[in-house]
């Protein structure tokens, strides 16, 4: 077992580092302000819209890179699918 200490209150998922060749993923709350941002299956446009996700903060526990997102796509805690970082606020 290790621990990491964090010197800053802006984890990026650049600066998380790996052990044995896995990335450790630090969960973070985003604000969602706009009501038509779409919930997809996976980390990219080229995936299907499952639903819209309503106004409201949103525990991220992975994000990936992928088509149609500058920020990433970020995969909800509730199992709901992937939005796009680029609408979000991290809070």
């Amino acid at each position: 077992m290790f621990y990491i200490q964090l010197k800053s209150s802006k984890i990026l998922p650049d600066m998380i580092p790996q052990k044995y060749g896995r990335i450790i993923n630090i969960a973070f709350l985003v604000k969602v302000s706009i009501t038509d941002l779409n919930i997809r299956k996976g980390s990219g446009t080229d995936y299907a819209r499952t639903q819209f996700i309503p106004v409201g903060l949103y525990t991220i526990v992975e994000v990936k890179s992928g088509k149609g997102s500058t920020a990433g796509w970020g995969q909800l805690k509730s199992g709901a699918g992937w939005i796009s970082l680029d609408y979000t606020v991290r809070i």
